[in-house]
């Protein structure tokens, strides 16, 4: 079983959205990571796309048995519910949805922003564009040492 944090930086002025995804085993050791910028046309719609990016990373990774941790509720509640969004984030949460479906080892999970903080410093570093490409292999001193 692994669990993969995932979380979305936005910048309301520009559009900018940068997403993370962060896999831990059982022991919590980091089995691996990455971090996408993108345009987004709201802050709910970087979160659903946080989601999809973070199930799409597992399933390039082979990984099975996955359980996805995102800490923005709203989204969370609409897909595990299918009721979805309005027009900006709607079909991304359909797609997270039907890629639920499609492979039922996946599970979608609310946790706590304090528990979220990995993958919130990563999508923030990564919209600053101070985000290391091989950071999942050689964590930021500043996540090594628990200053995020």
């Amino acid at each position: 079983m692994l669990k993969v944090n995932v979380d979305a930086a936005f910048d309301k002025a520009t559009n900018k959205a940068a997403v993370a995804a962060i896999a831990r085993d059982v022991t919590g050791q980091i089995k691996g990571g990455d971090t996408m910028t993108l345009k987004a046309s709201s802050a709910s719609s970087a979160e659903a796309f946080a989601i999809r990016f973070g199930m799409n990373f597992a399933l390039k990774k082979g990984f099975s048995n996955v359980i996805v941790e995102s800490d923005n509720l709203g989204v969370v509640k609409r897909v595990k519910s299918n009721i979805l969004s309005a027009w900006e984030s709607a079909s991304i949460e359909e797609d997270i949805v039907n890629m639920m479906w499609l492979s039922p080892s996946f599970s979608l999970i609310h946790t706590p922003r304090g528990c979220n903080r990995v993958a919130d410093w990563m999508a923030k570093a990564a919209l600053k564009g101070c985000c290391p490409n091989d950071w999942a292999k050689f964590l930021p001193v500043d996540i090594v040492s628990g200053c995020y």
